[in-house]
């Protein structure tokens, strides 16, 4: 398929979908729902940590997840000690257990106590490359962490992973939130660097499109279909990444 075509399909699905009407029924909706730039920002990233899966399920998740921190996750995060996992009964989605939410809460409040927000986290060496500071927040998330299995939700790119997660998390704090399926909370990362959330739908349809040549999702395809979307549009390669969802999960134009 010619490049003109297929950007012509992109920015058609980017359109119909792209938008806050999408939102509505995509897990972005709960941080959309935070009234402080804080709250947003934890309740993004654990959100992001269960995506995958049916989004209904996800997003009936992340609620229940929310409630149970009384909708104050930075303070729930920041308070957080080890008689509150009381509240996390009975928590799991798939995977992910109530000890997994326990020791991601401790994490995540080392981090805040060491920077601030996840934010500061992420930026604090400018120096890096993007895929340098994916790498290094990861170690900065897993310092001094007792938990093994934490390991396998913050994914490894060096062992090949697609880090869906993180770069969806990544995605929706960069990209502006003008009316589209993103928050633009973040000032410290350029959109132009992000890396396209690679799920088996996204993949489907960039094997479809002919972008990459096997539905194989790992990292080297994040860097493969990444550099093409740059070719589309240098300056916001991911814009398209909801279009592509799209066209994986079967939606039409």
């Amino acid at each position: 398929m010619k490049i003109k075509k297929l950007k012509s399909i992109l920015d058609a699905y980017d359109t119909k979908y792209g938008n806050r009407a999408f939102a509505a029924s995509d897990p972005v909706q709960i941080p959309m729902l935070c009234k402080s730039t804080a709250d947003a920002e934890i309740s993004a990233f654990l959100t992001a940590l269960i995506c995958w899966g049916q989004r209904q399920n996800i997003i009936a998740t992340a609620k229940t997840w929310m409630g149970m921190m009384g909708h104050c996750p930075y303070e729930f995060v920041l308070n957080y000690k080890i008689k509150d996992q009381k509240h996390l009964k009975n928590f799991y989605y798939r995977t992910f257990n109530v000890n997994d939410a326990h020791h991601t809460f401790i994490q995540l409040q080392k981090l805040l106590l060491r920077h601030g927000s996840i934010e500061k986290a992420f930026c604090k060496d400018s120096t890096l490359d993007f895929e340098n500071q994916i790498r290094a927040f990861r170690l900065e998330f897993l310092h001094e962490n007792k938990h093994p299995r934490l390991e396998k939700h913050i994914s490894n790119i060096d062992k090949n992973a697609a880090a869906k997660r993180l770069c969806l998390f990544l995605k929706w704090m960069v990209r502006s939130s003008a009316g589209g399926t993103d928050l633009g909370l973040w000032t410290g990362v350029s959109c132009s660097n992000l890396m396209i959330p690679l799920d088996v739908h996204v993949c489907r349809a960039a094997y479809k499109l002919k972008i990459i040549n096997s539905k194989q999702a790992h990292w080297k395809h994040v860097k493969q279909i990444t550099a093409f979307l740059k070719t589309l549009n240098p300056e916001d390669p991911v814009k398209y990444d909801t279009a592509l969802f799209c066209i994986g999960a079967g939606f039409t134009l």
